[in-house]
């Protein structure tokens, strides 16, 4: 019977050792996607030198981007608010740059 039990906590132990090691792995993956939607993106910094280098065109196309990636987030979840202020942060960034805002 003590054998029966052994063999129970072996196999216990190997499943808890391969369910740390998923969810640390998760934990990866929830950074990605954070960093992706929440983080201060390079996408923005790149338009702010594009527009310091006098290049207005390629700043817009890139807040364009940025804009629409926004939007299709917030379609799919209106009530979070990161991508509101994310928003909200690249129409000011359109205000400071002087370029118009595309529907």
């Amino acid at each position: 019977m003590a054998t029966f039990f052994q063999i129970i906590l072996v196999i216990f132990s190997i499943l808890q050792i391969i369910l740390f090691f998923k969810v640390w792995g998760m934990t990866s993956d929830v950074r990605k996607i954070r960093n992706e939607v929440c983080g201060d993106s390079e996408v923005l910094s790149v338009a702010q030198q594009a527009f310091a280098s006098g290049n207005k065109q390629i700043a817009q196309q890139l807040l364009d981007a940025e804009l629409s990636k926004v939007d299709e987030i917030l379609k799919r979840a209106p009530s979070w608010e990161v991508p509101q202020l994310k928003k909200q942060k690249i129409l000011e960034m359109y205000d400071y740059m002087n370029i118009v805002i595309p529907n």
